[in-house]
């Protein structure tokens, strides 16, 4: 089942007289005059919201790729029991050395295990590092993004800074989780938190994209599902 808004408008009707008819004393005519109403949100008691992905804010436990290179993503993957609408996005930057965060929101349905097609139309945001005490969170009501089945939602860096640090929290529980890390230099080397250590990832490579997957471990990314309670 897929939900659509309901729009709702109310028409009255009141006494008039067309300019130089010549009518009967008793007769009237019906002038058509519109009543505006407010714009009211519904909700049917049968939907509930659901949180899903990974909720992880641990600040020992995460995840960086090797180089802060524009166009390189981070994602989680969405597991949904059954369809609903994406009504908000959050994730938690465990270590950044920059002043500000420049990235991209993107969710993609799901084709032969990795990221295909996206749902939303790419959602930009720039983060303070004030903005990173706690839990970024993003409202993605206003795009009425229908999931129709598992999705993934991933973080794409923007703008290129230079070497620095950048780590996003994550949680060793199966994923899968998914990553595009491609090819820098010492420009925009991303350096590992201090004392931070990682062994050997056994990724998976997509055949036709450059995104590959493990489910080692999740990245620390979730999302508010509004579905039916049944």
């Amino acid at each position: 089942m897929r939900w659509r808004p309901l729009l709702l408008f109310a028409a009255g009707f009141c006494a008039g007289r067309p300019a130089g008819a010549q009518v009967a004393p008793a007769a009237s005519h019906a002038i058509e005059r519109p009543v505006p109403l407010n714009a009211v949100r519904v909700t049917a008691a049968h939907l509930r919201r659901r949180v899903v992905g990974n909720s992880s804010d641990s600040r020992c436990t995460f995840f960086w790729p090797d180089y802060n290179t524009p166009g390189n993503q981070v994602g989680q993957r969405l597991h949904l029991a059954r369809p609903g609408w994406l009504e908000a996005v959050s994730f938690h930057v465990a270590a950044c050395s920059y002043d500000s965060l420049f990235l991209r929101v993107q969710v993609y349905e799901i084709d032969q295990e990795f990221p295909a097609a996206l749902l939303l139309r790419p959602v930009a945001v720039r983060l303070a590092r004030a903005d990173l005490a706690n839990r970024v969170v993003l409202d993605l009501r206003p795009y009425h993004v229908w999931l129709s089945g598992d999705a993934v939602v991933a973080l794409e860096i923007l703008r290129a800074q230079g070497p620095g640090t950048l780590a996003f929290s994550a949680a060793m529980v199966p994923g899968p989780s998914y990553e595009i890390d491609l090819p820098g230099d010492s420009t925009n080397r991303n350096i590992p938190p201090r004392g931070a250590s990682r062994g050997a990832v056994p990724w998976q490579q997509s055949p036709t994209t450059p995104w590959r997957k493990t489910s080692l471990f999740s990245i620390g990314i979730n999302a508010t599902i509004l579905q039916e309670s049944r």
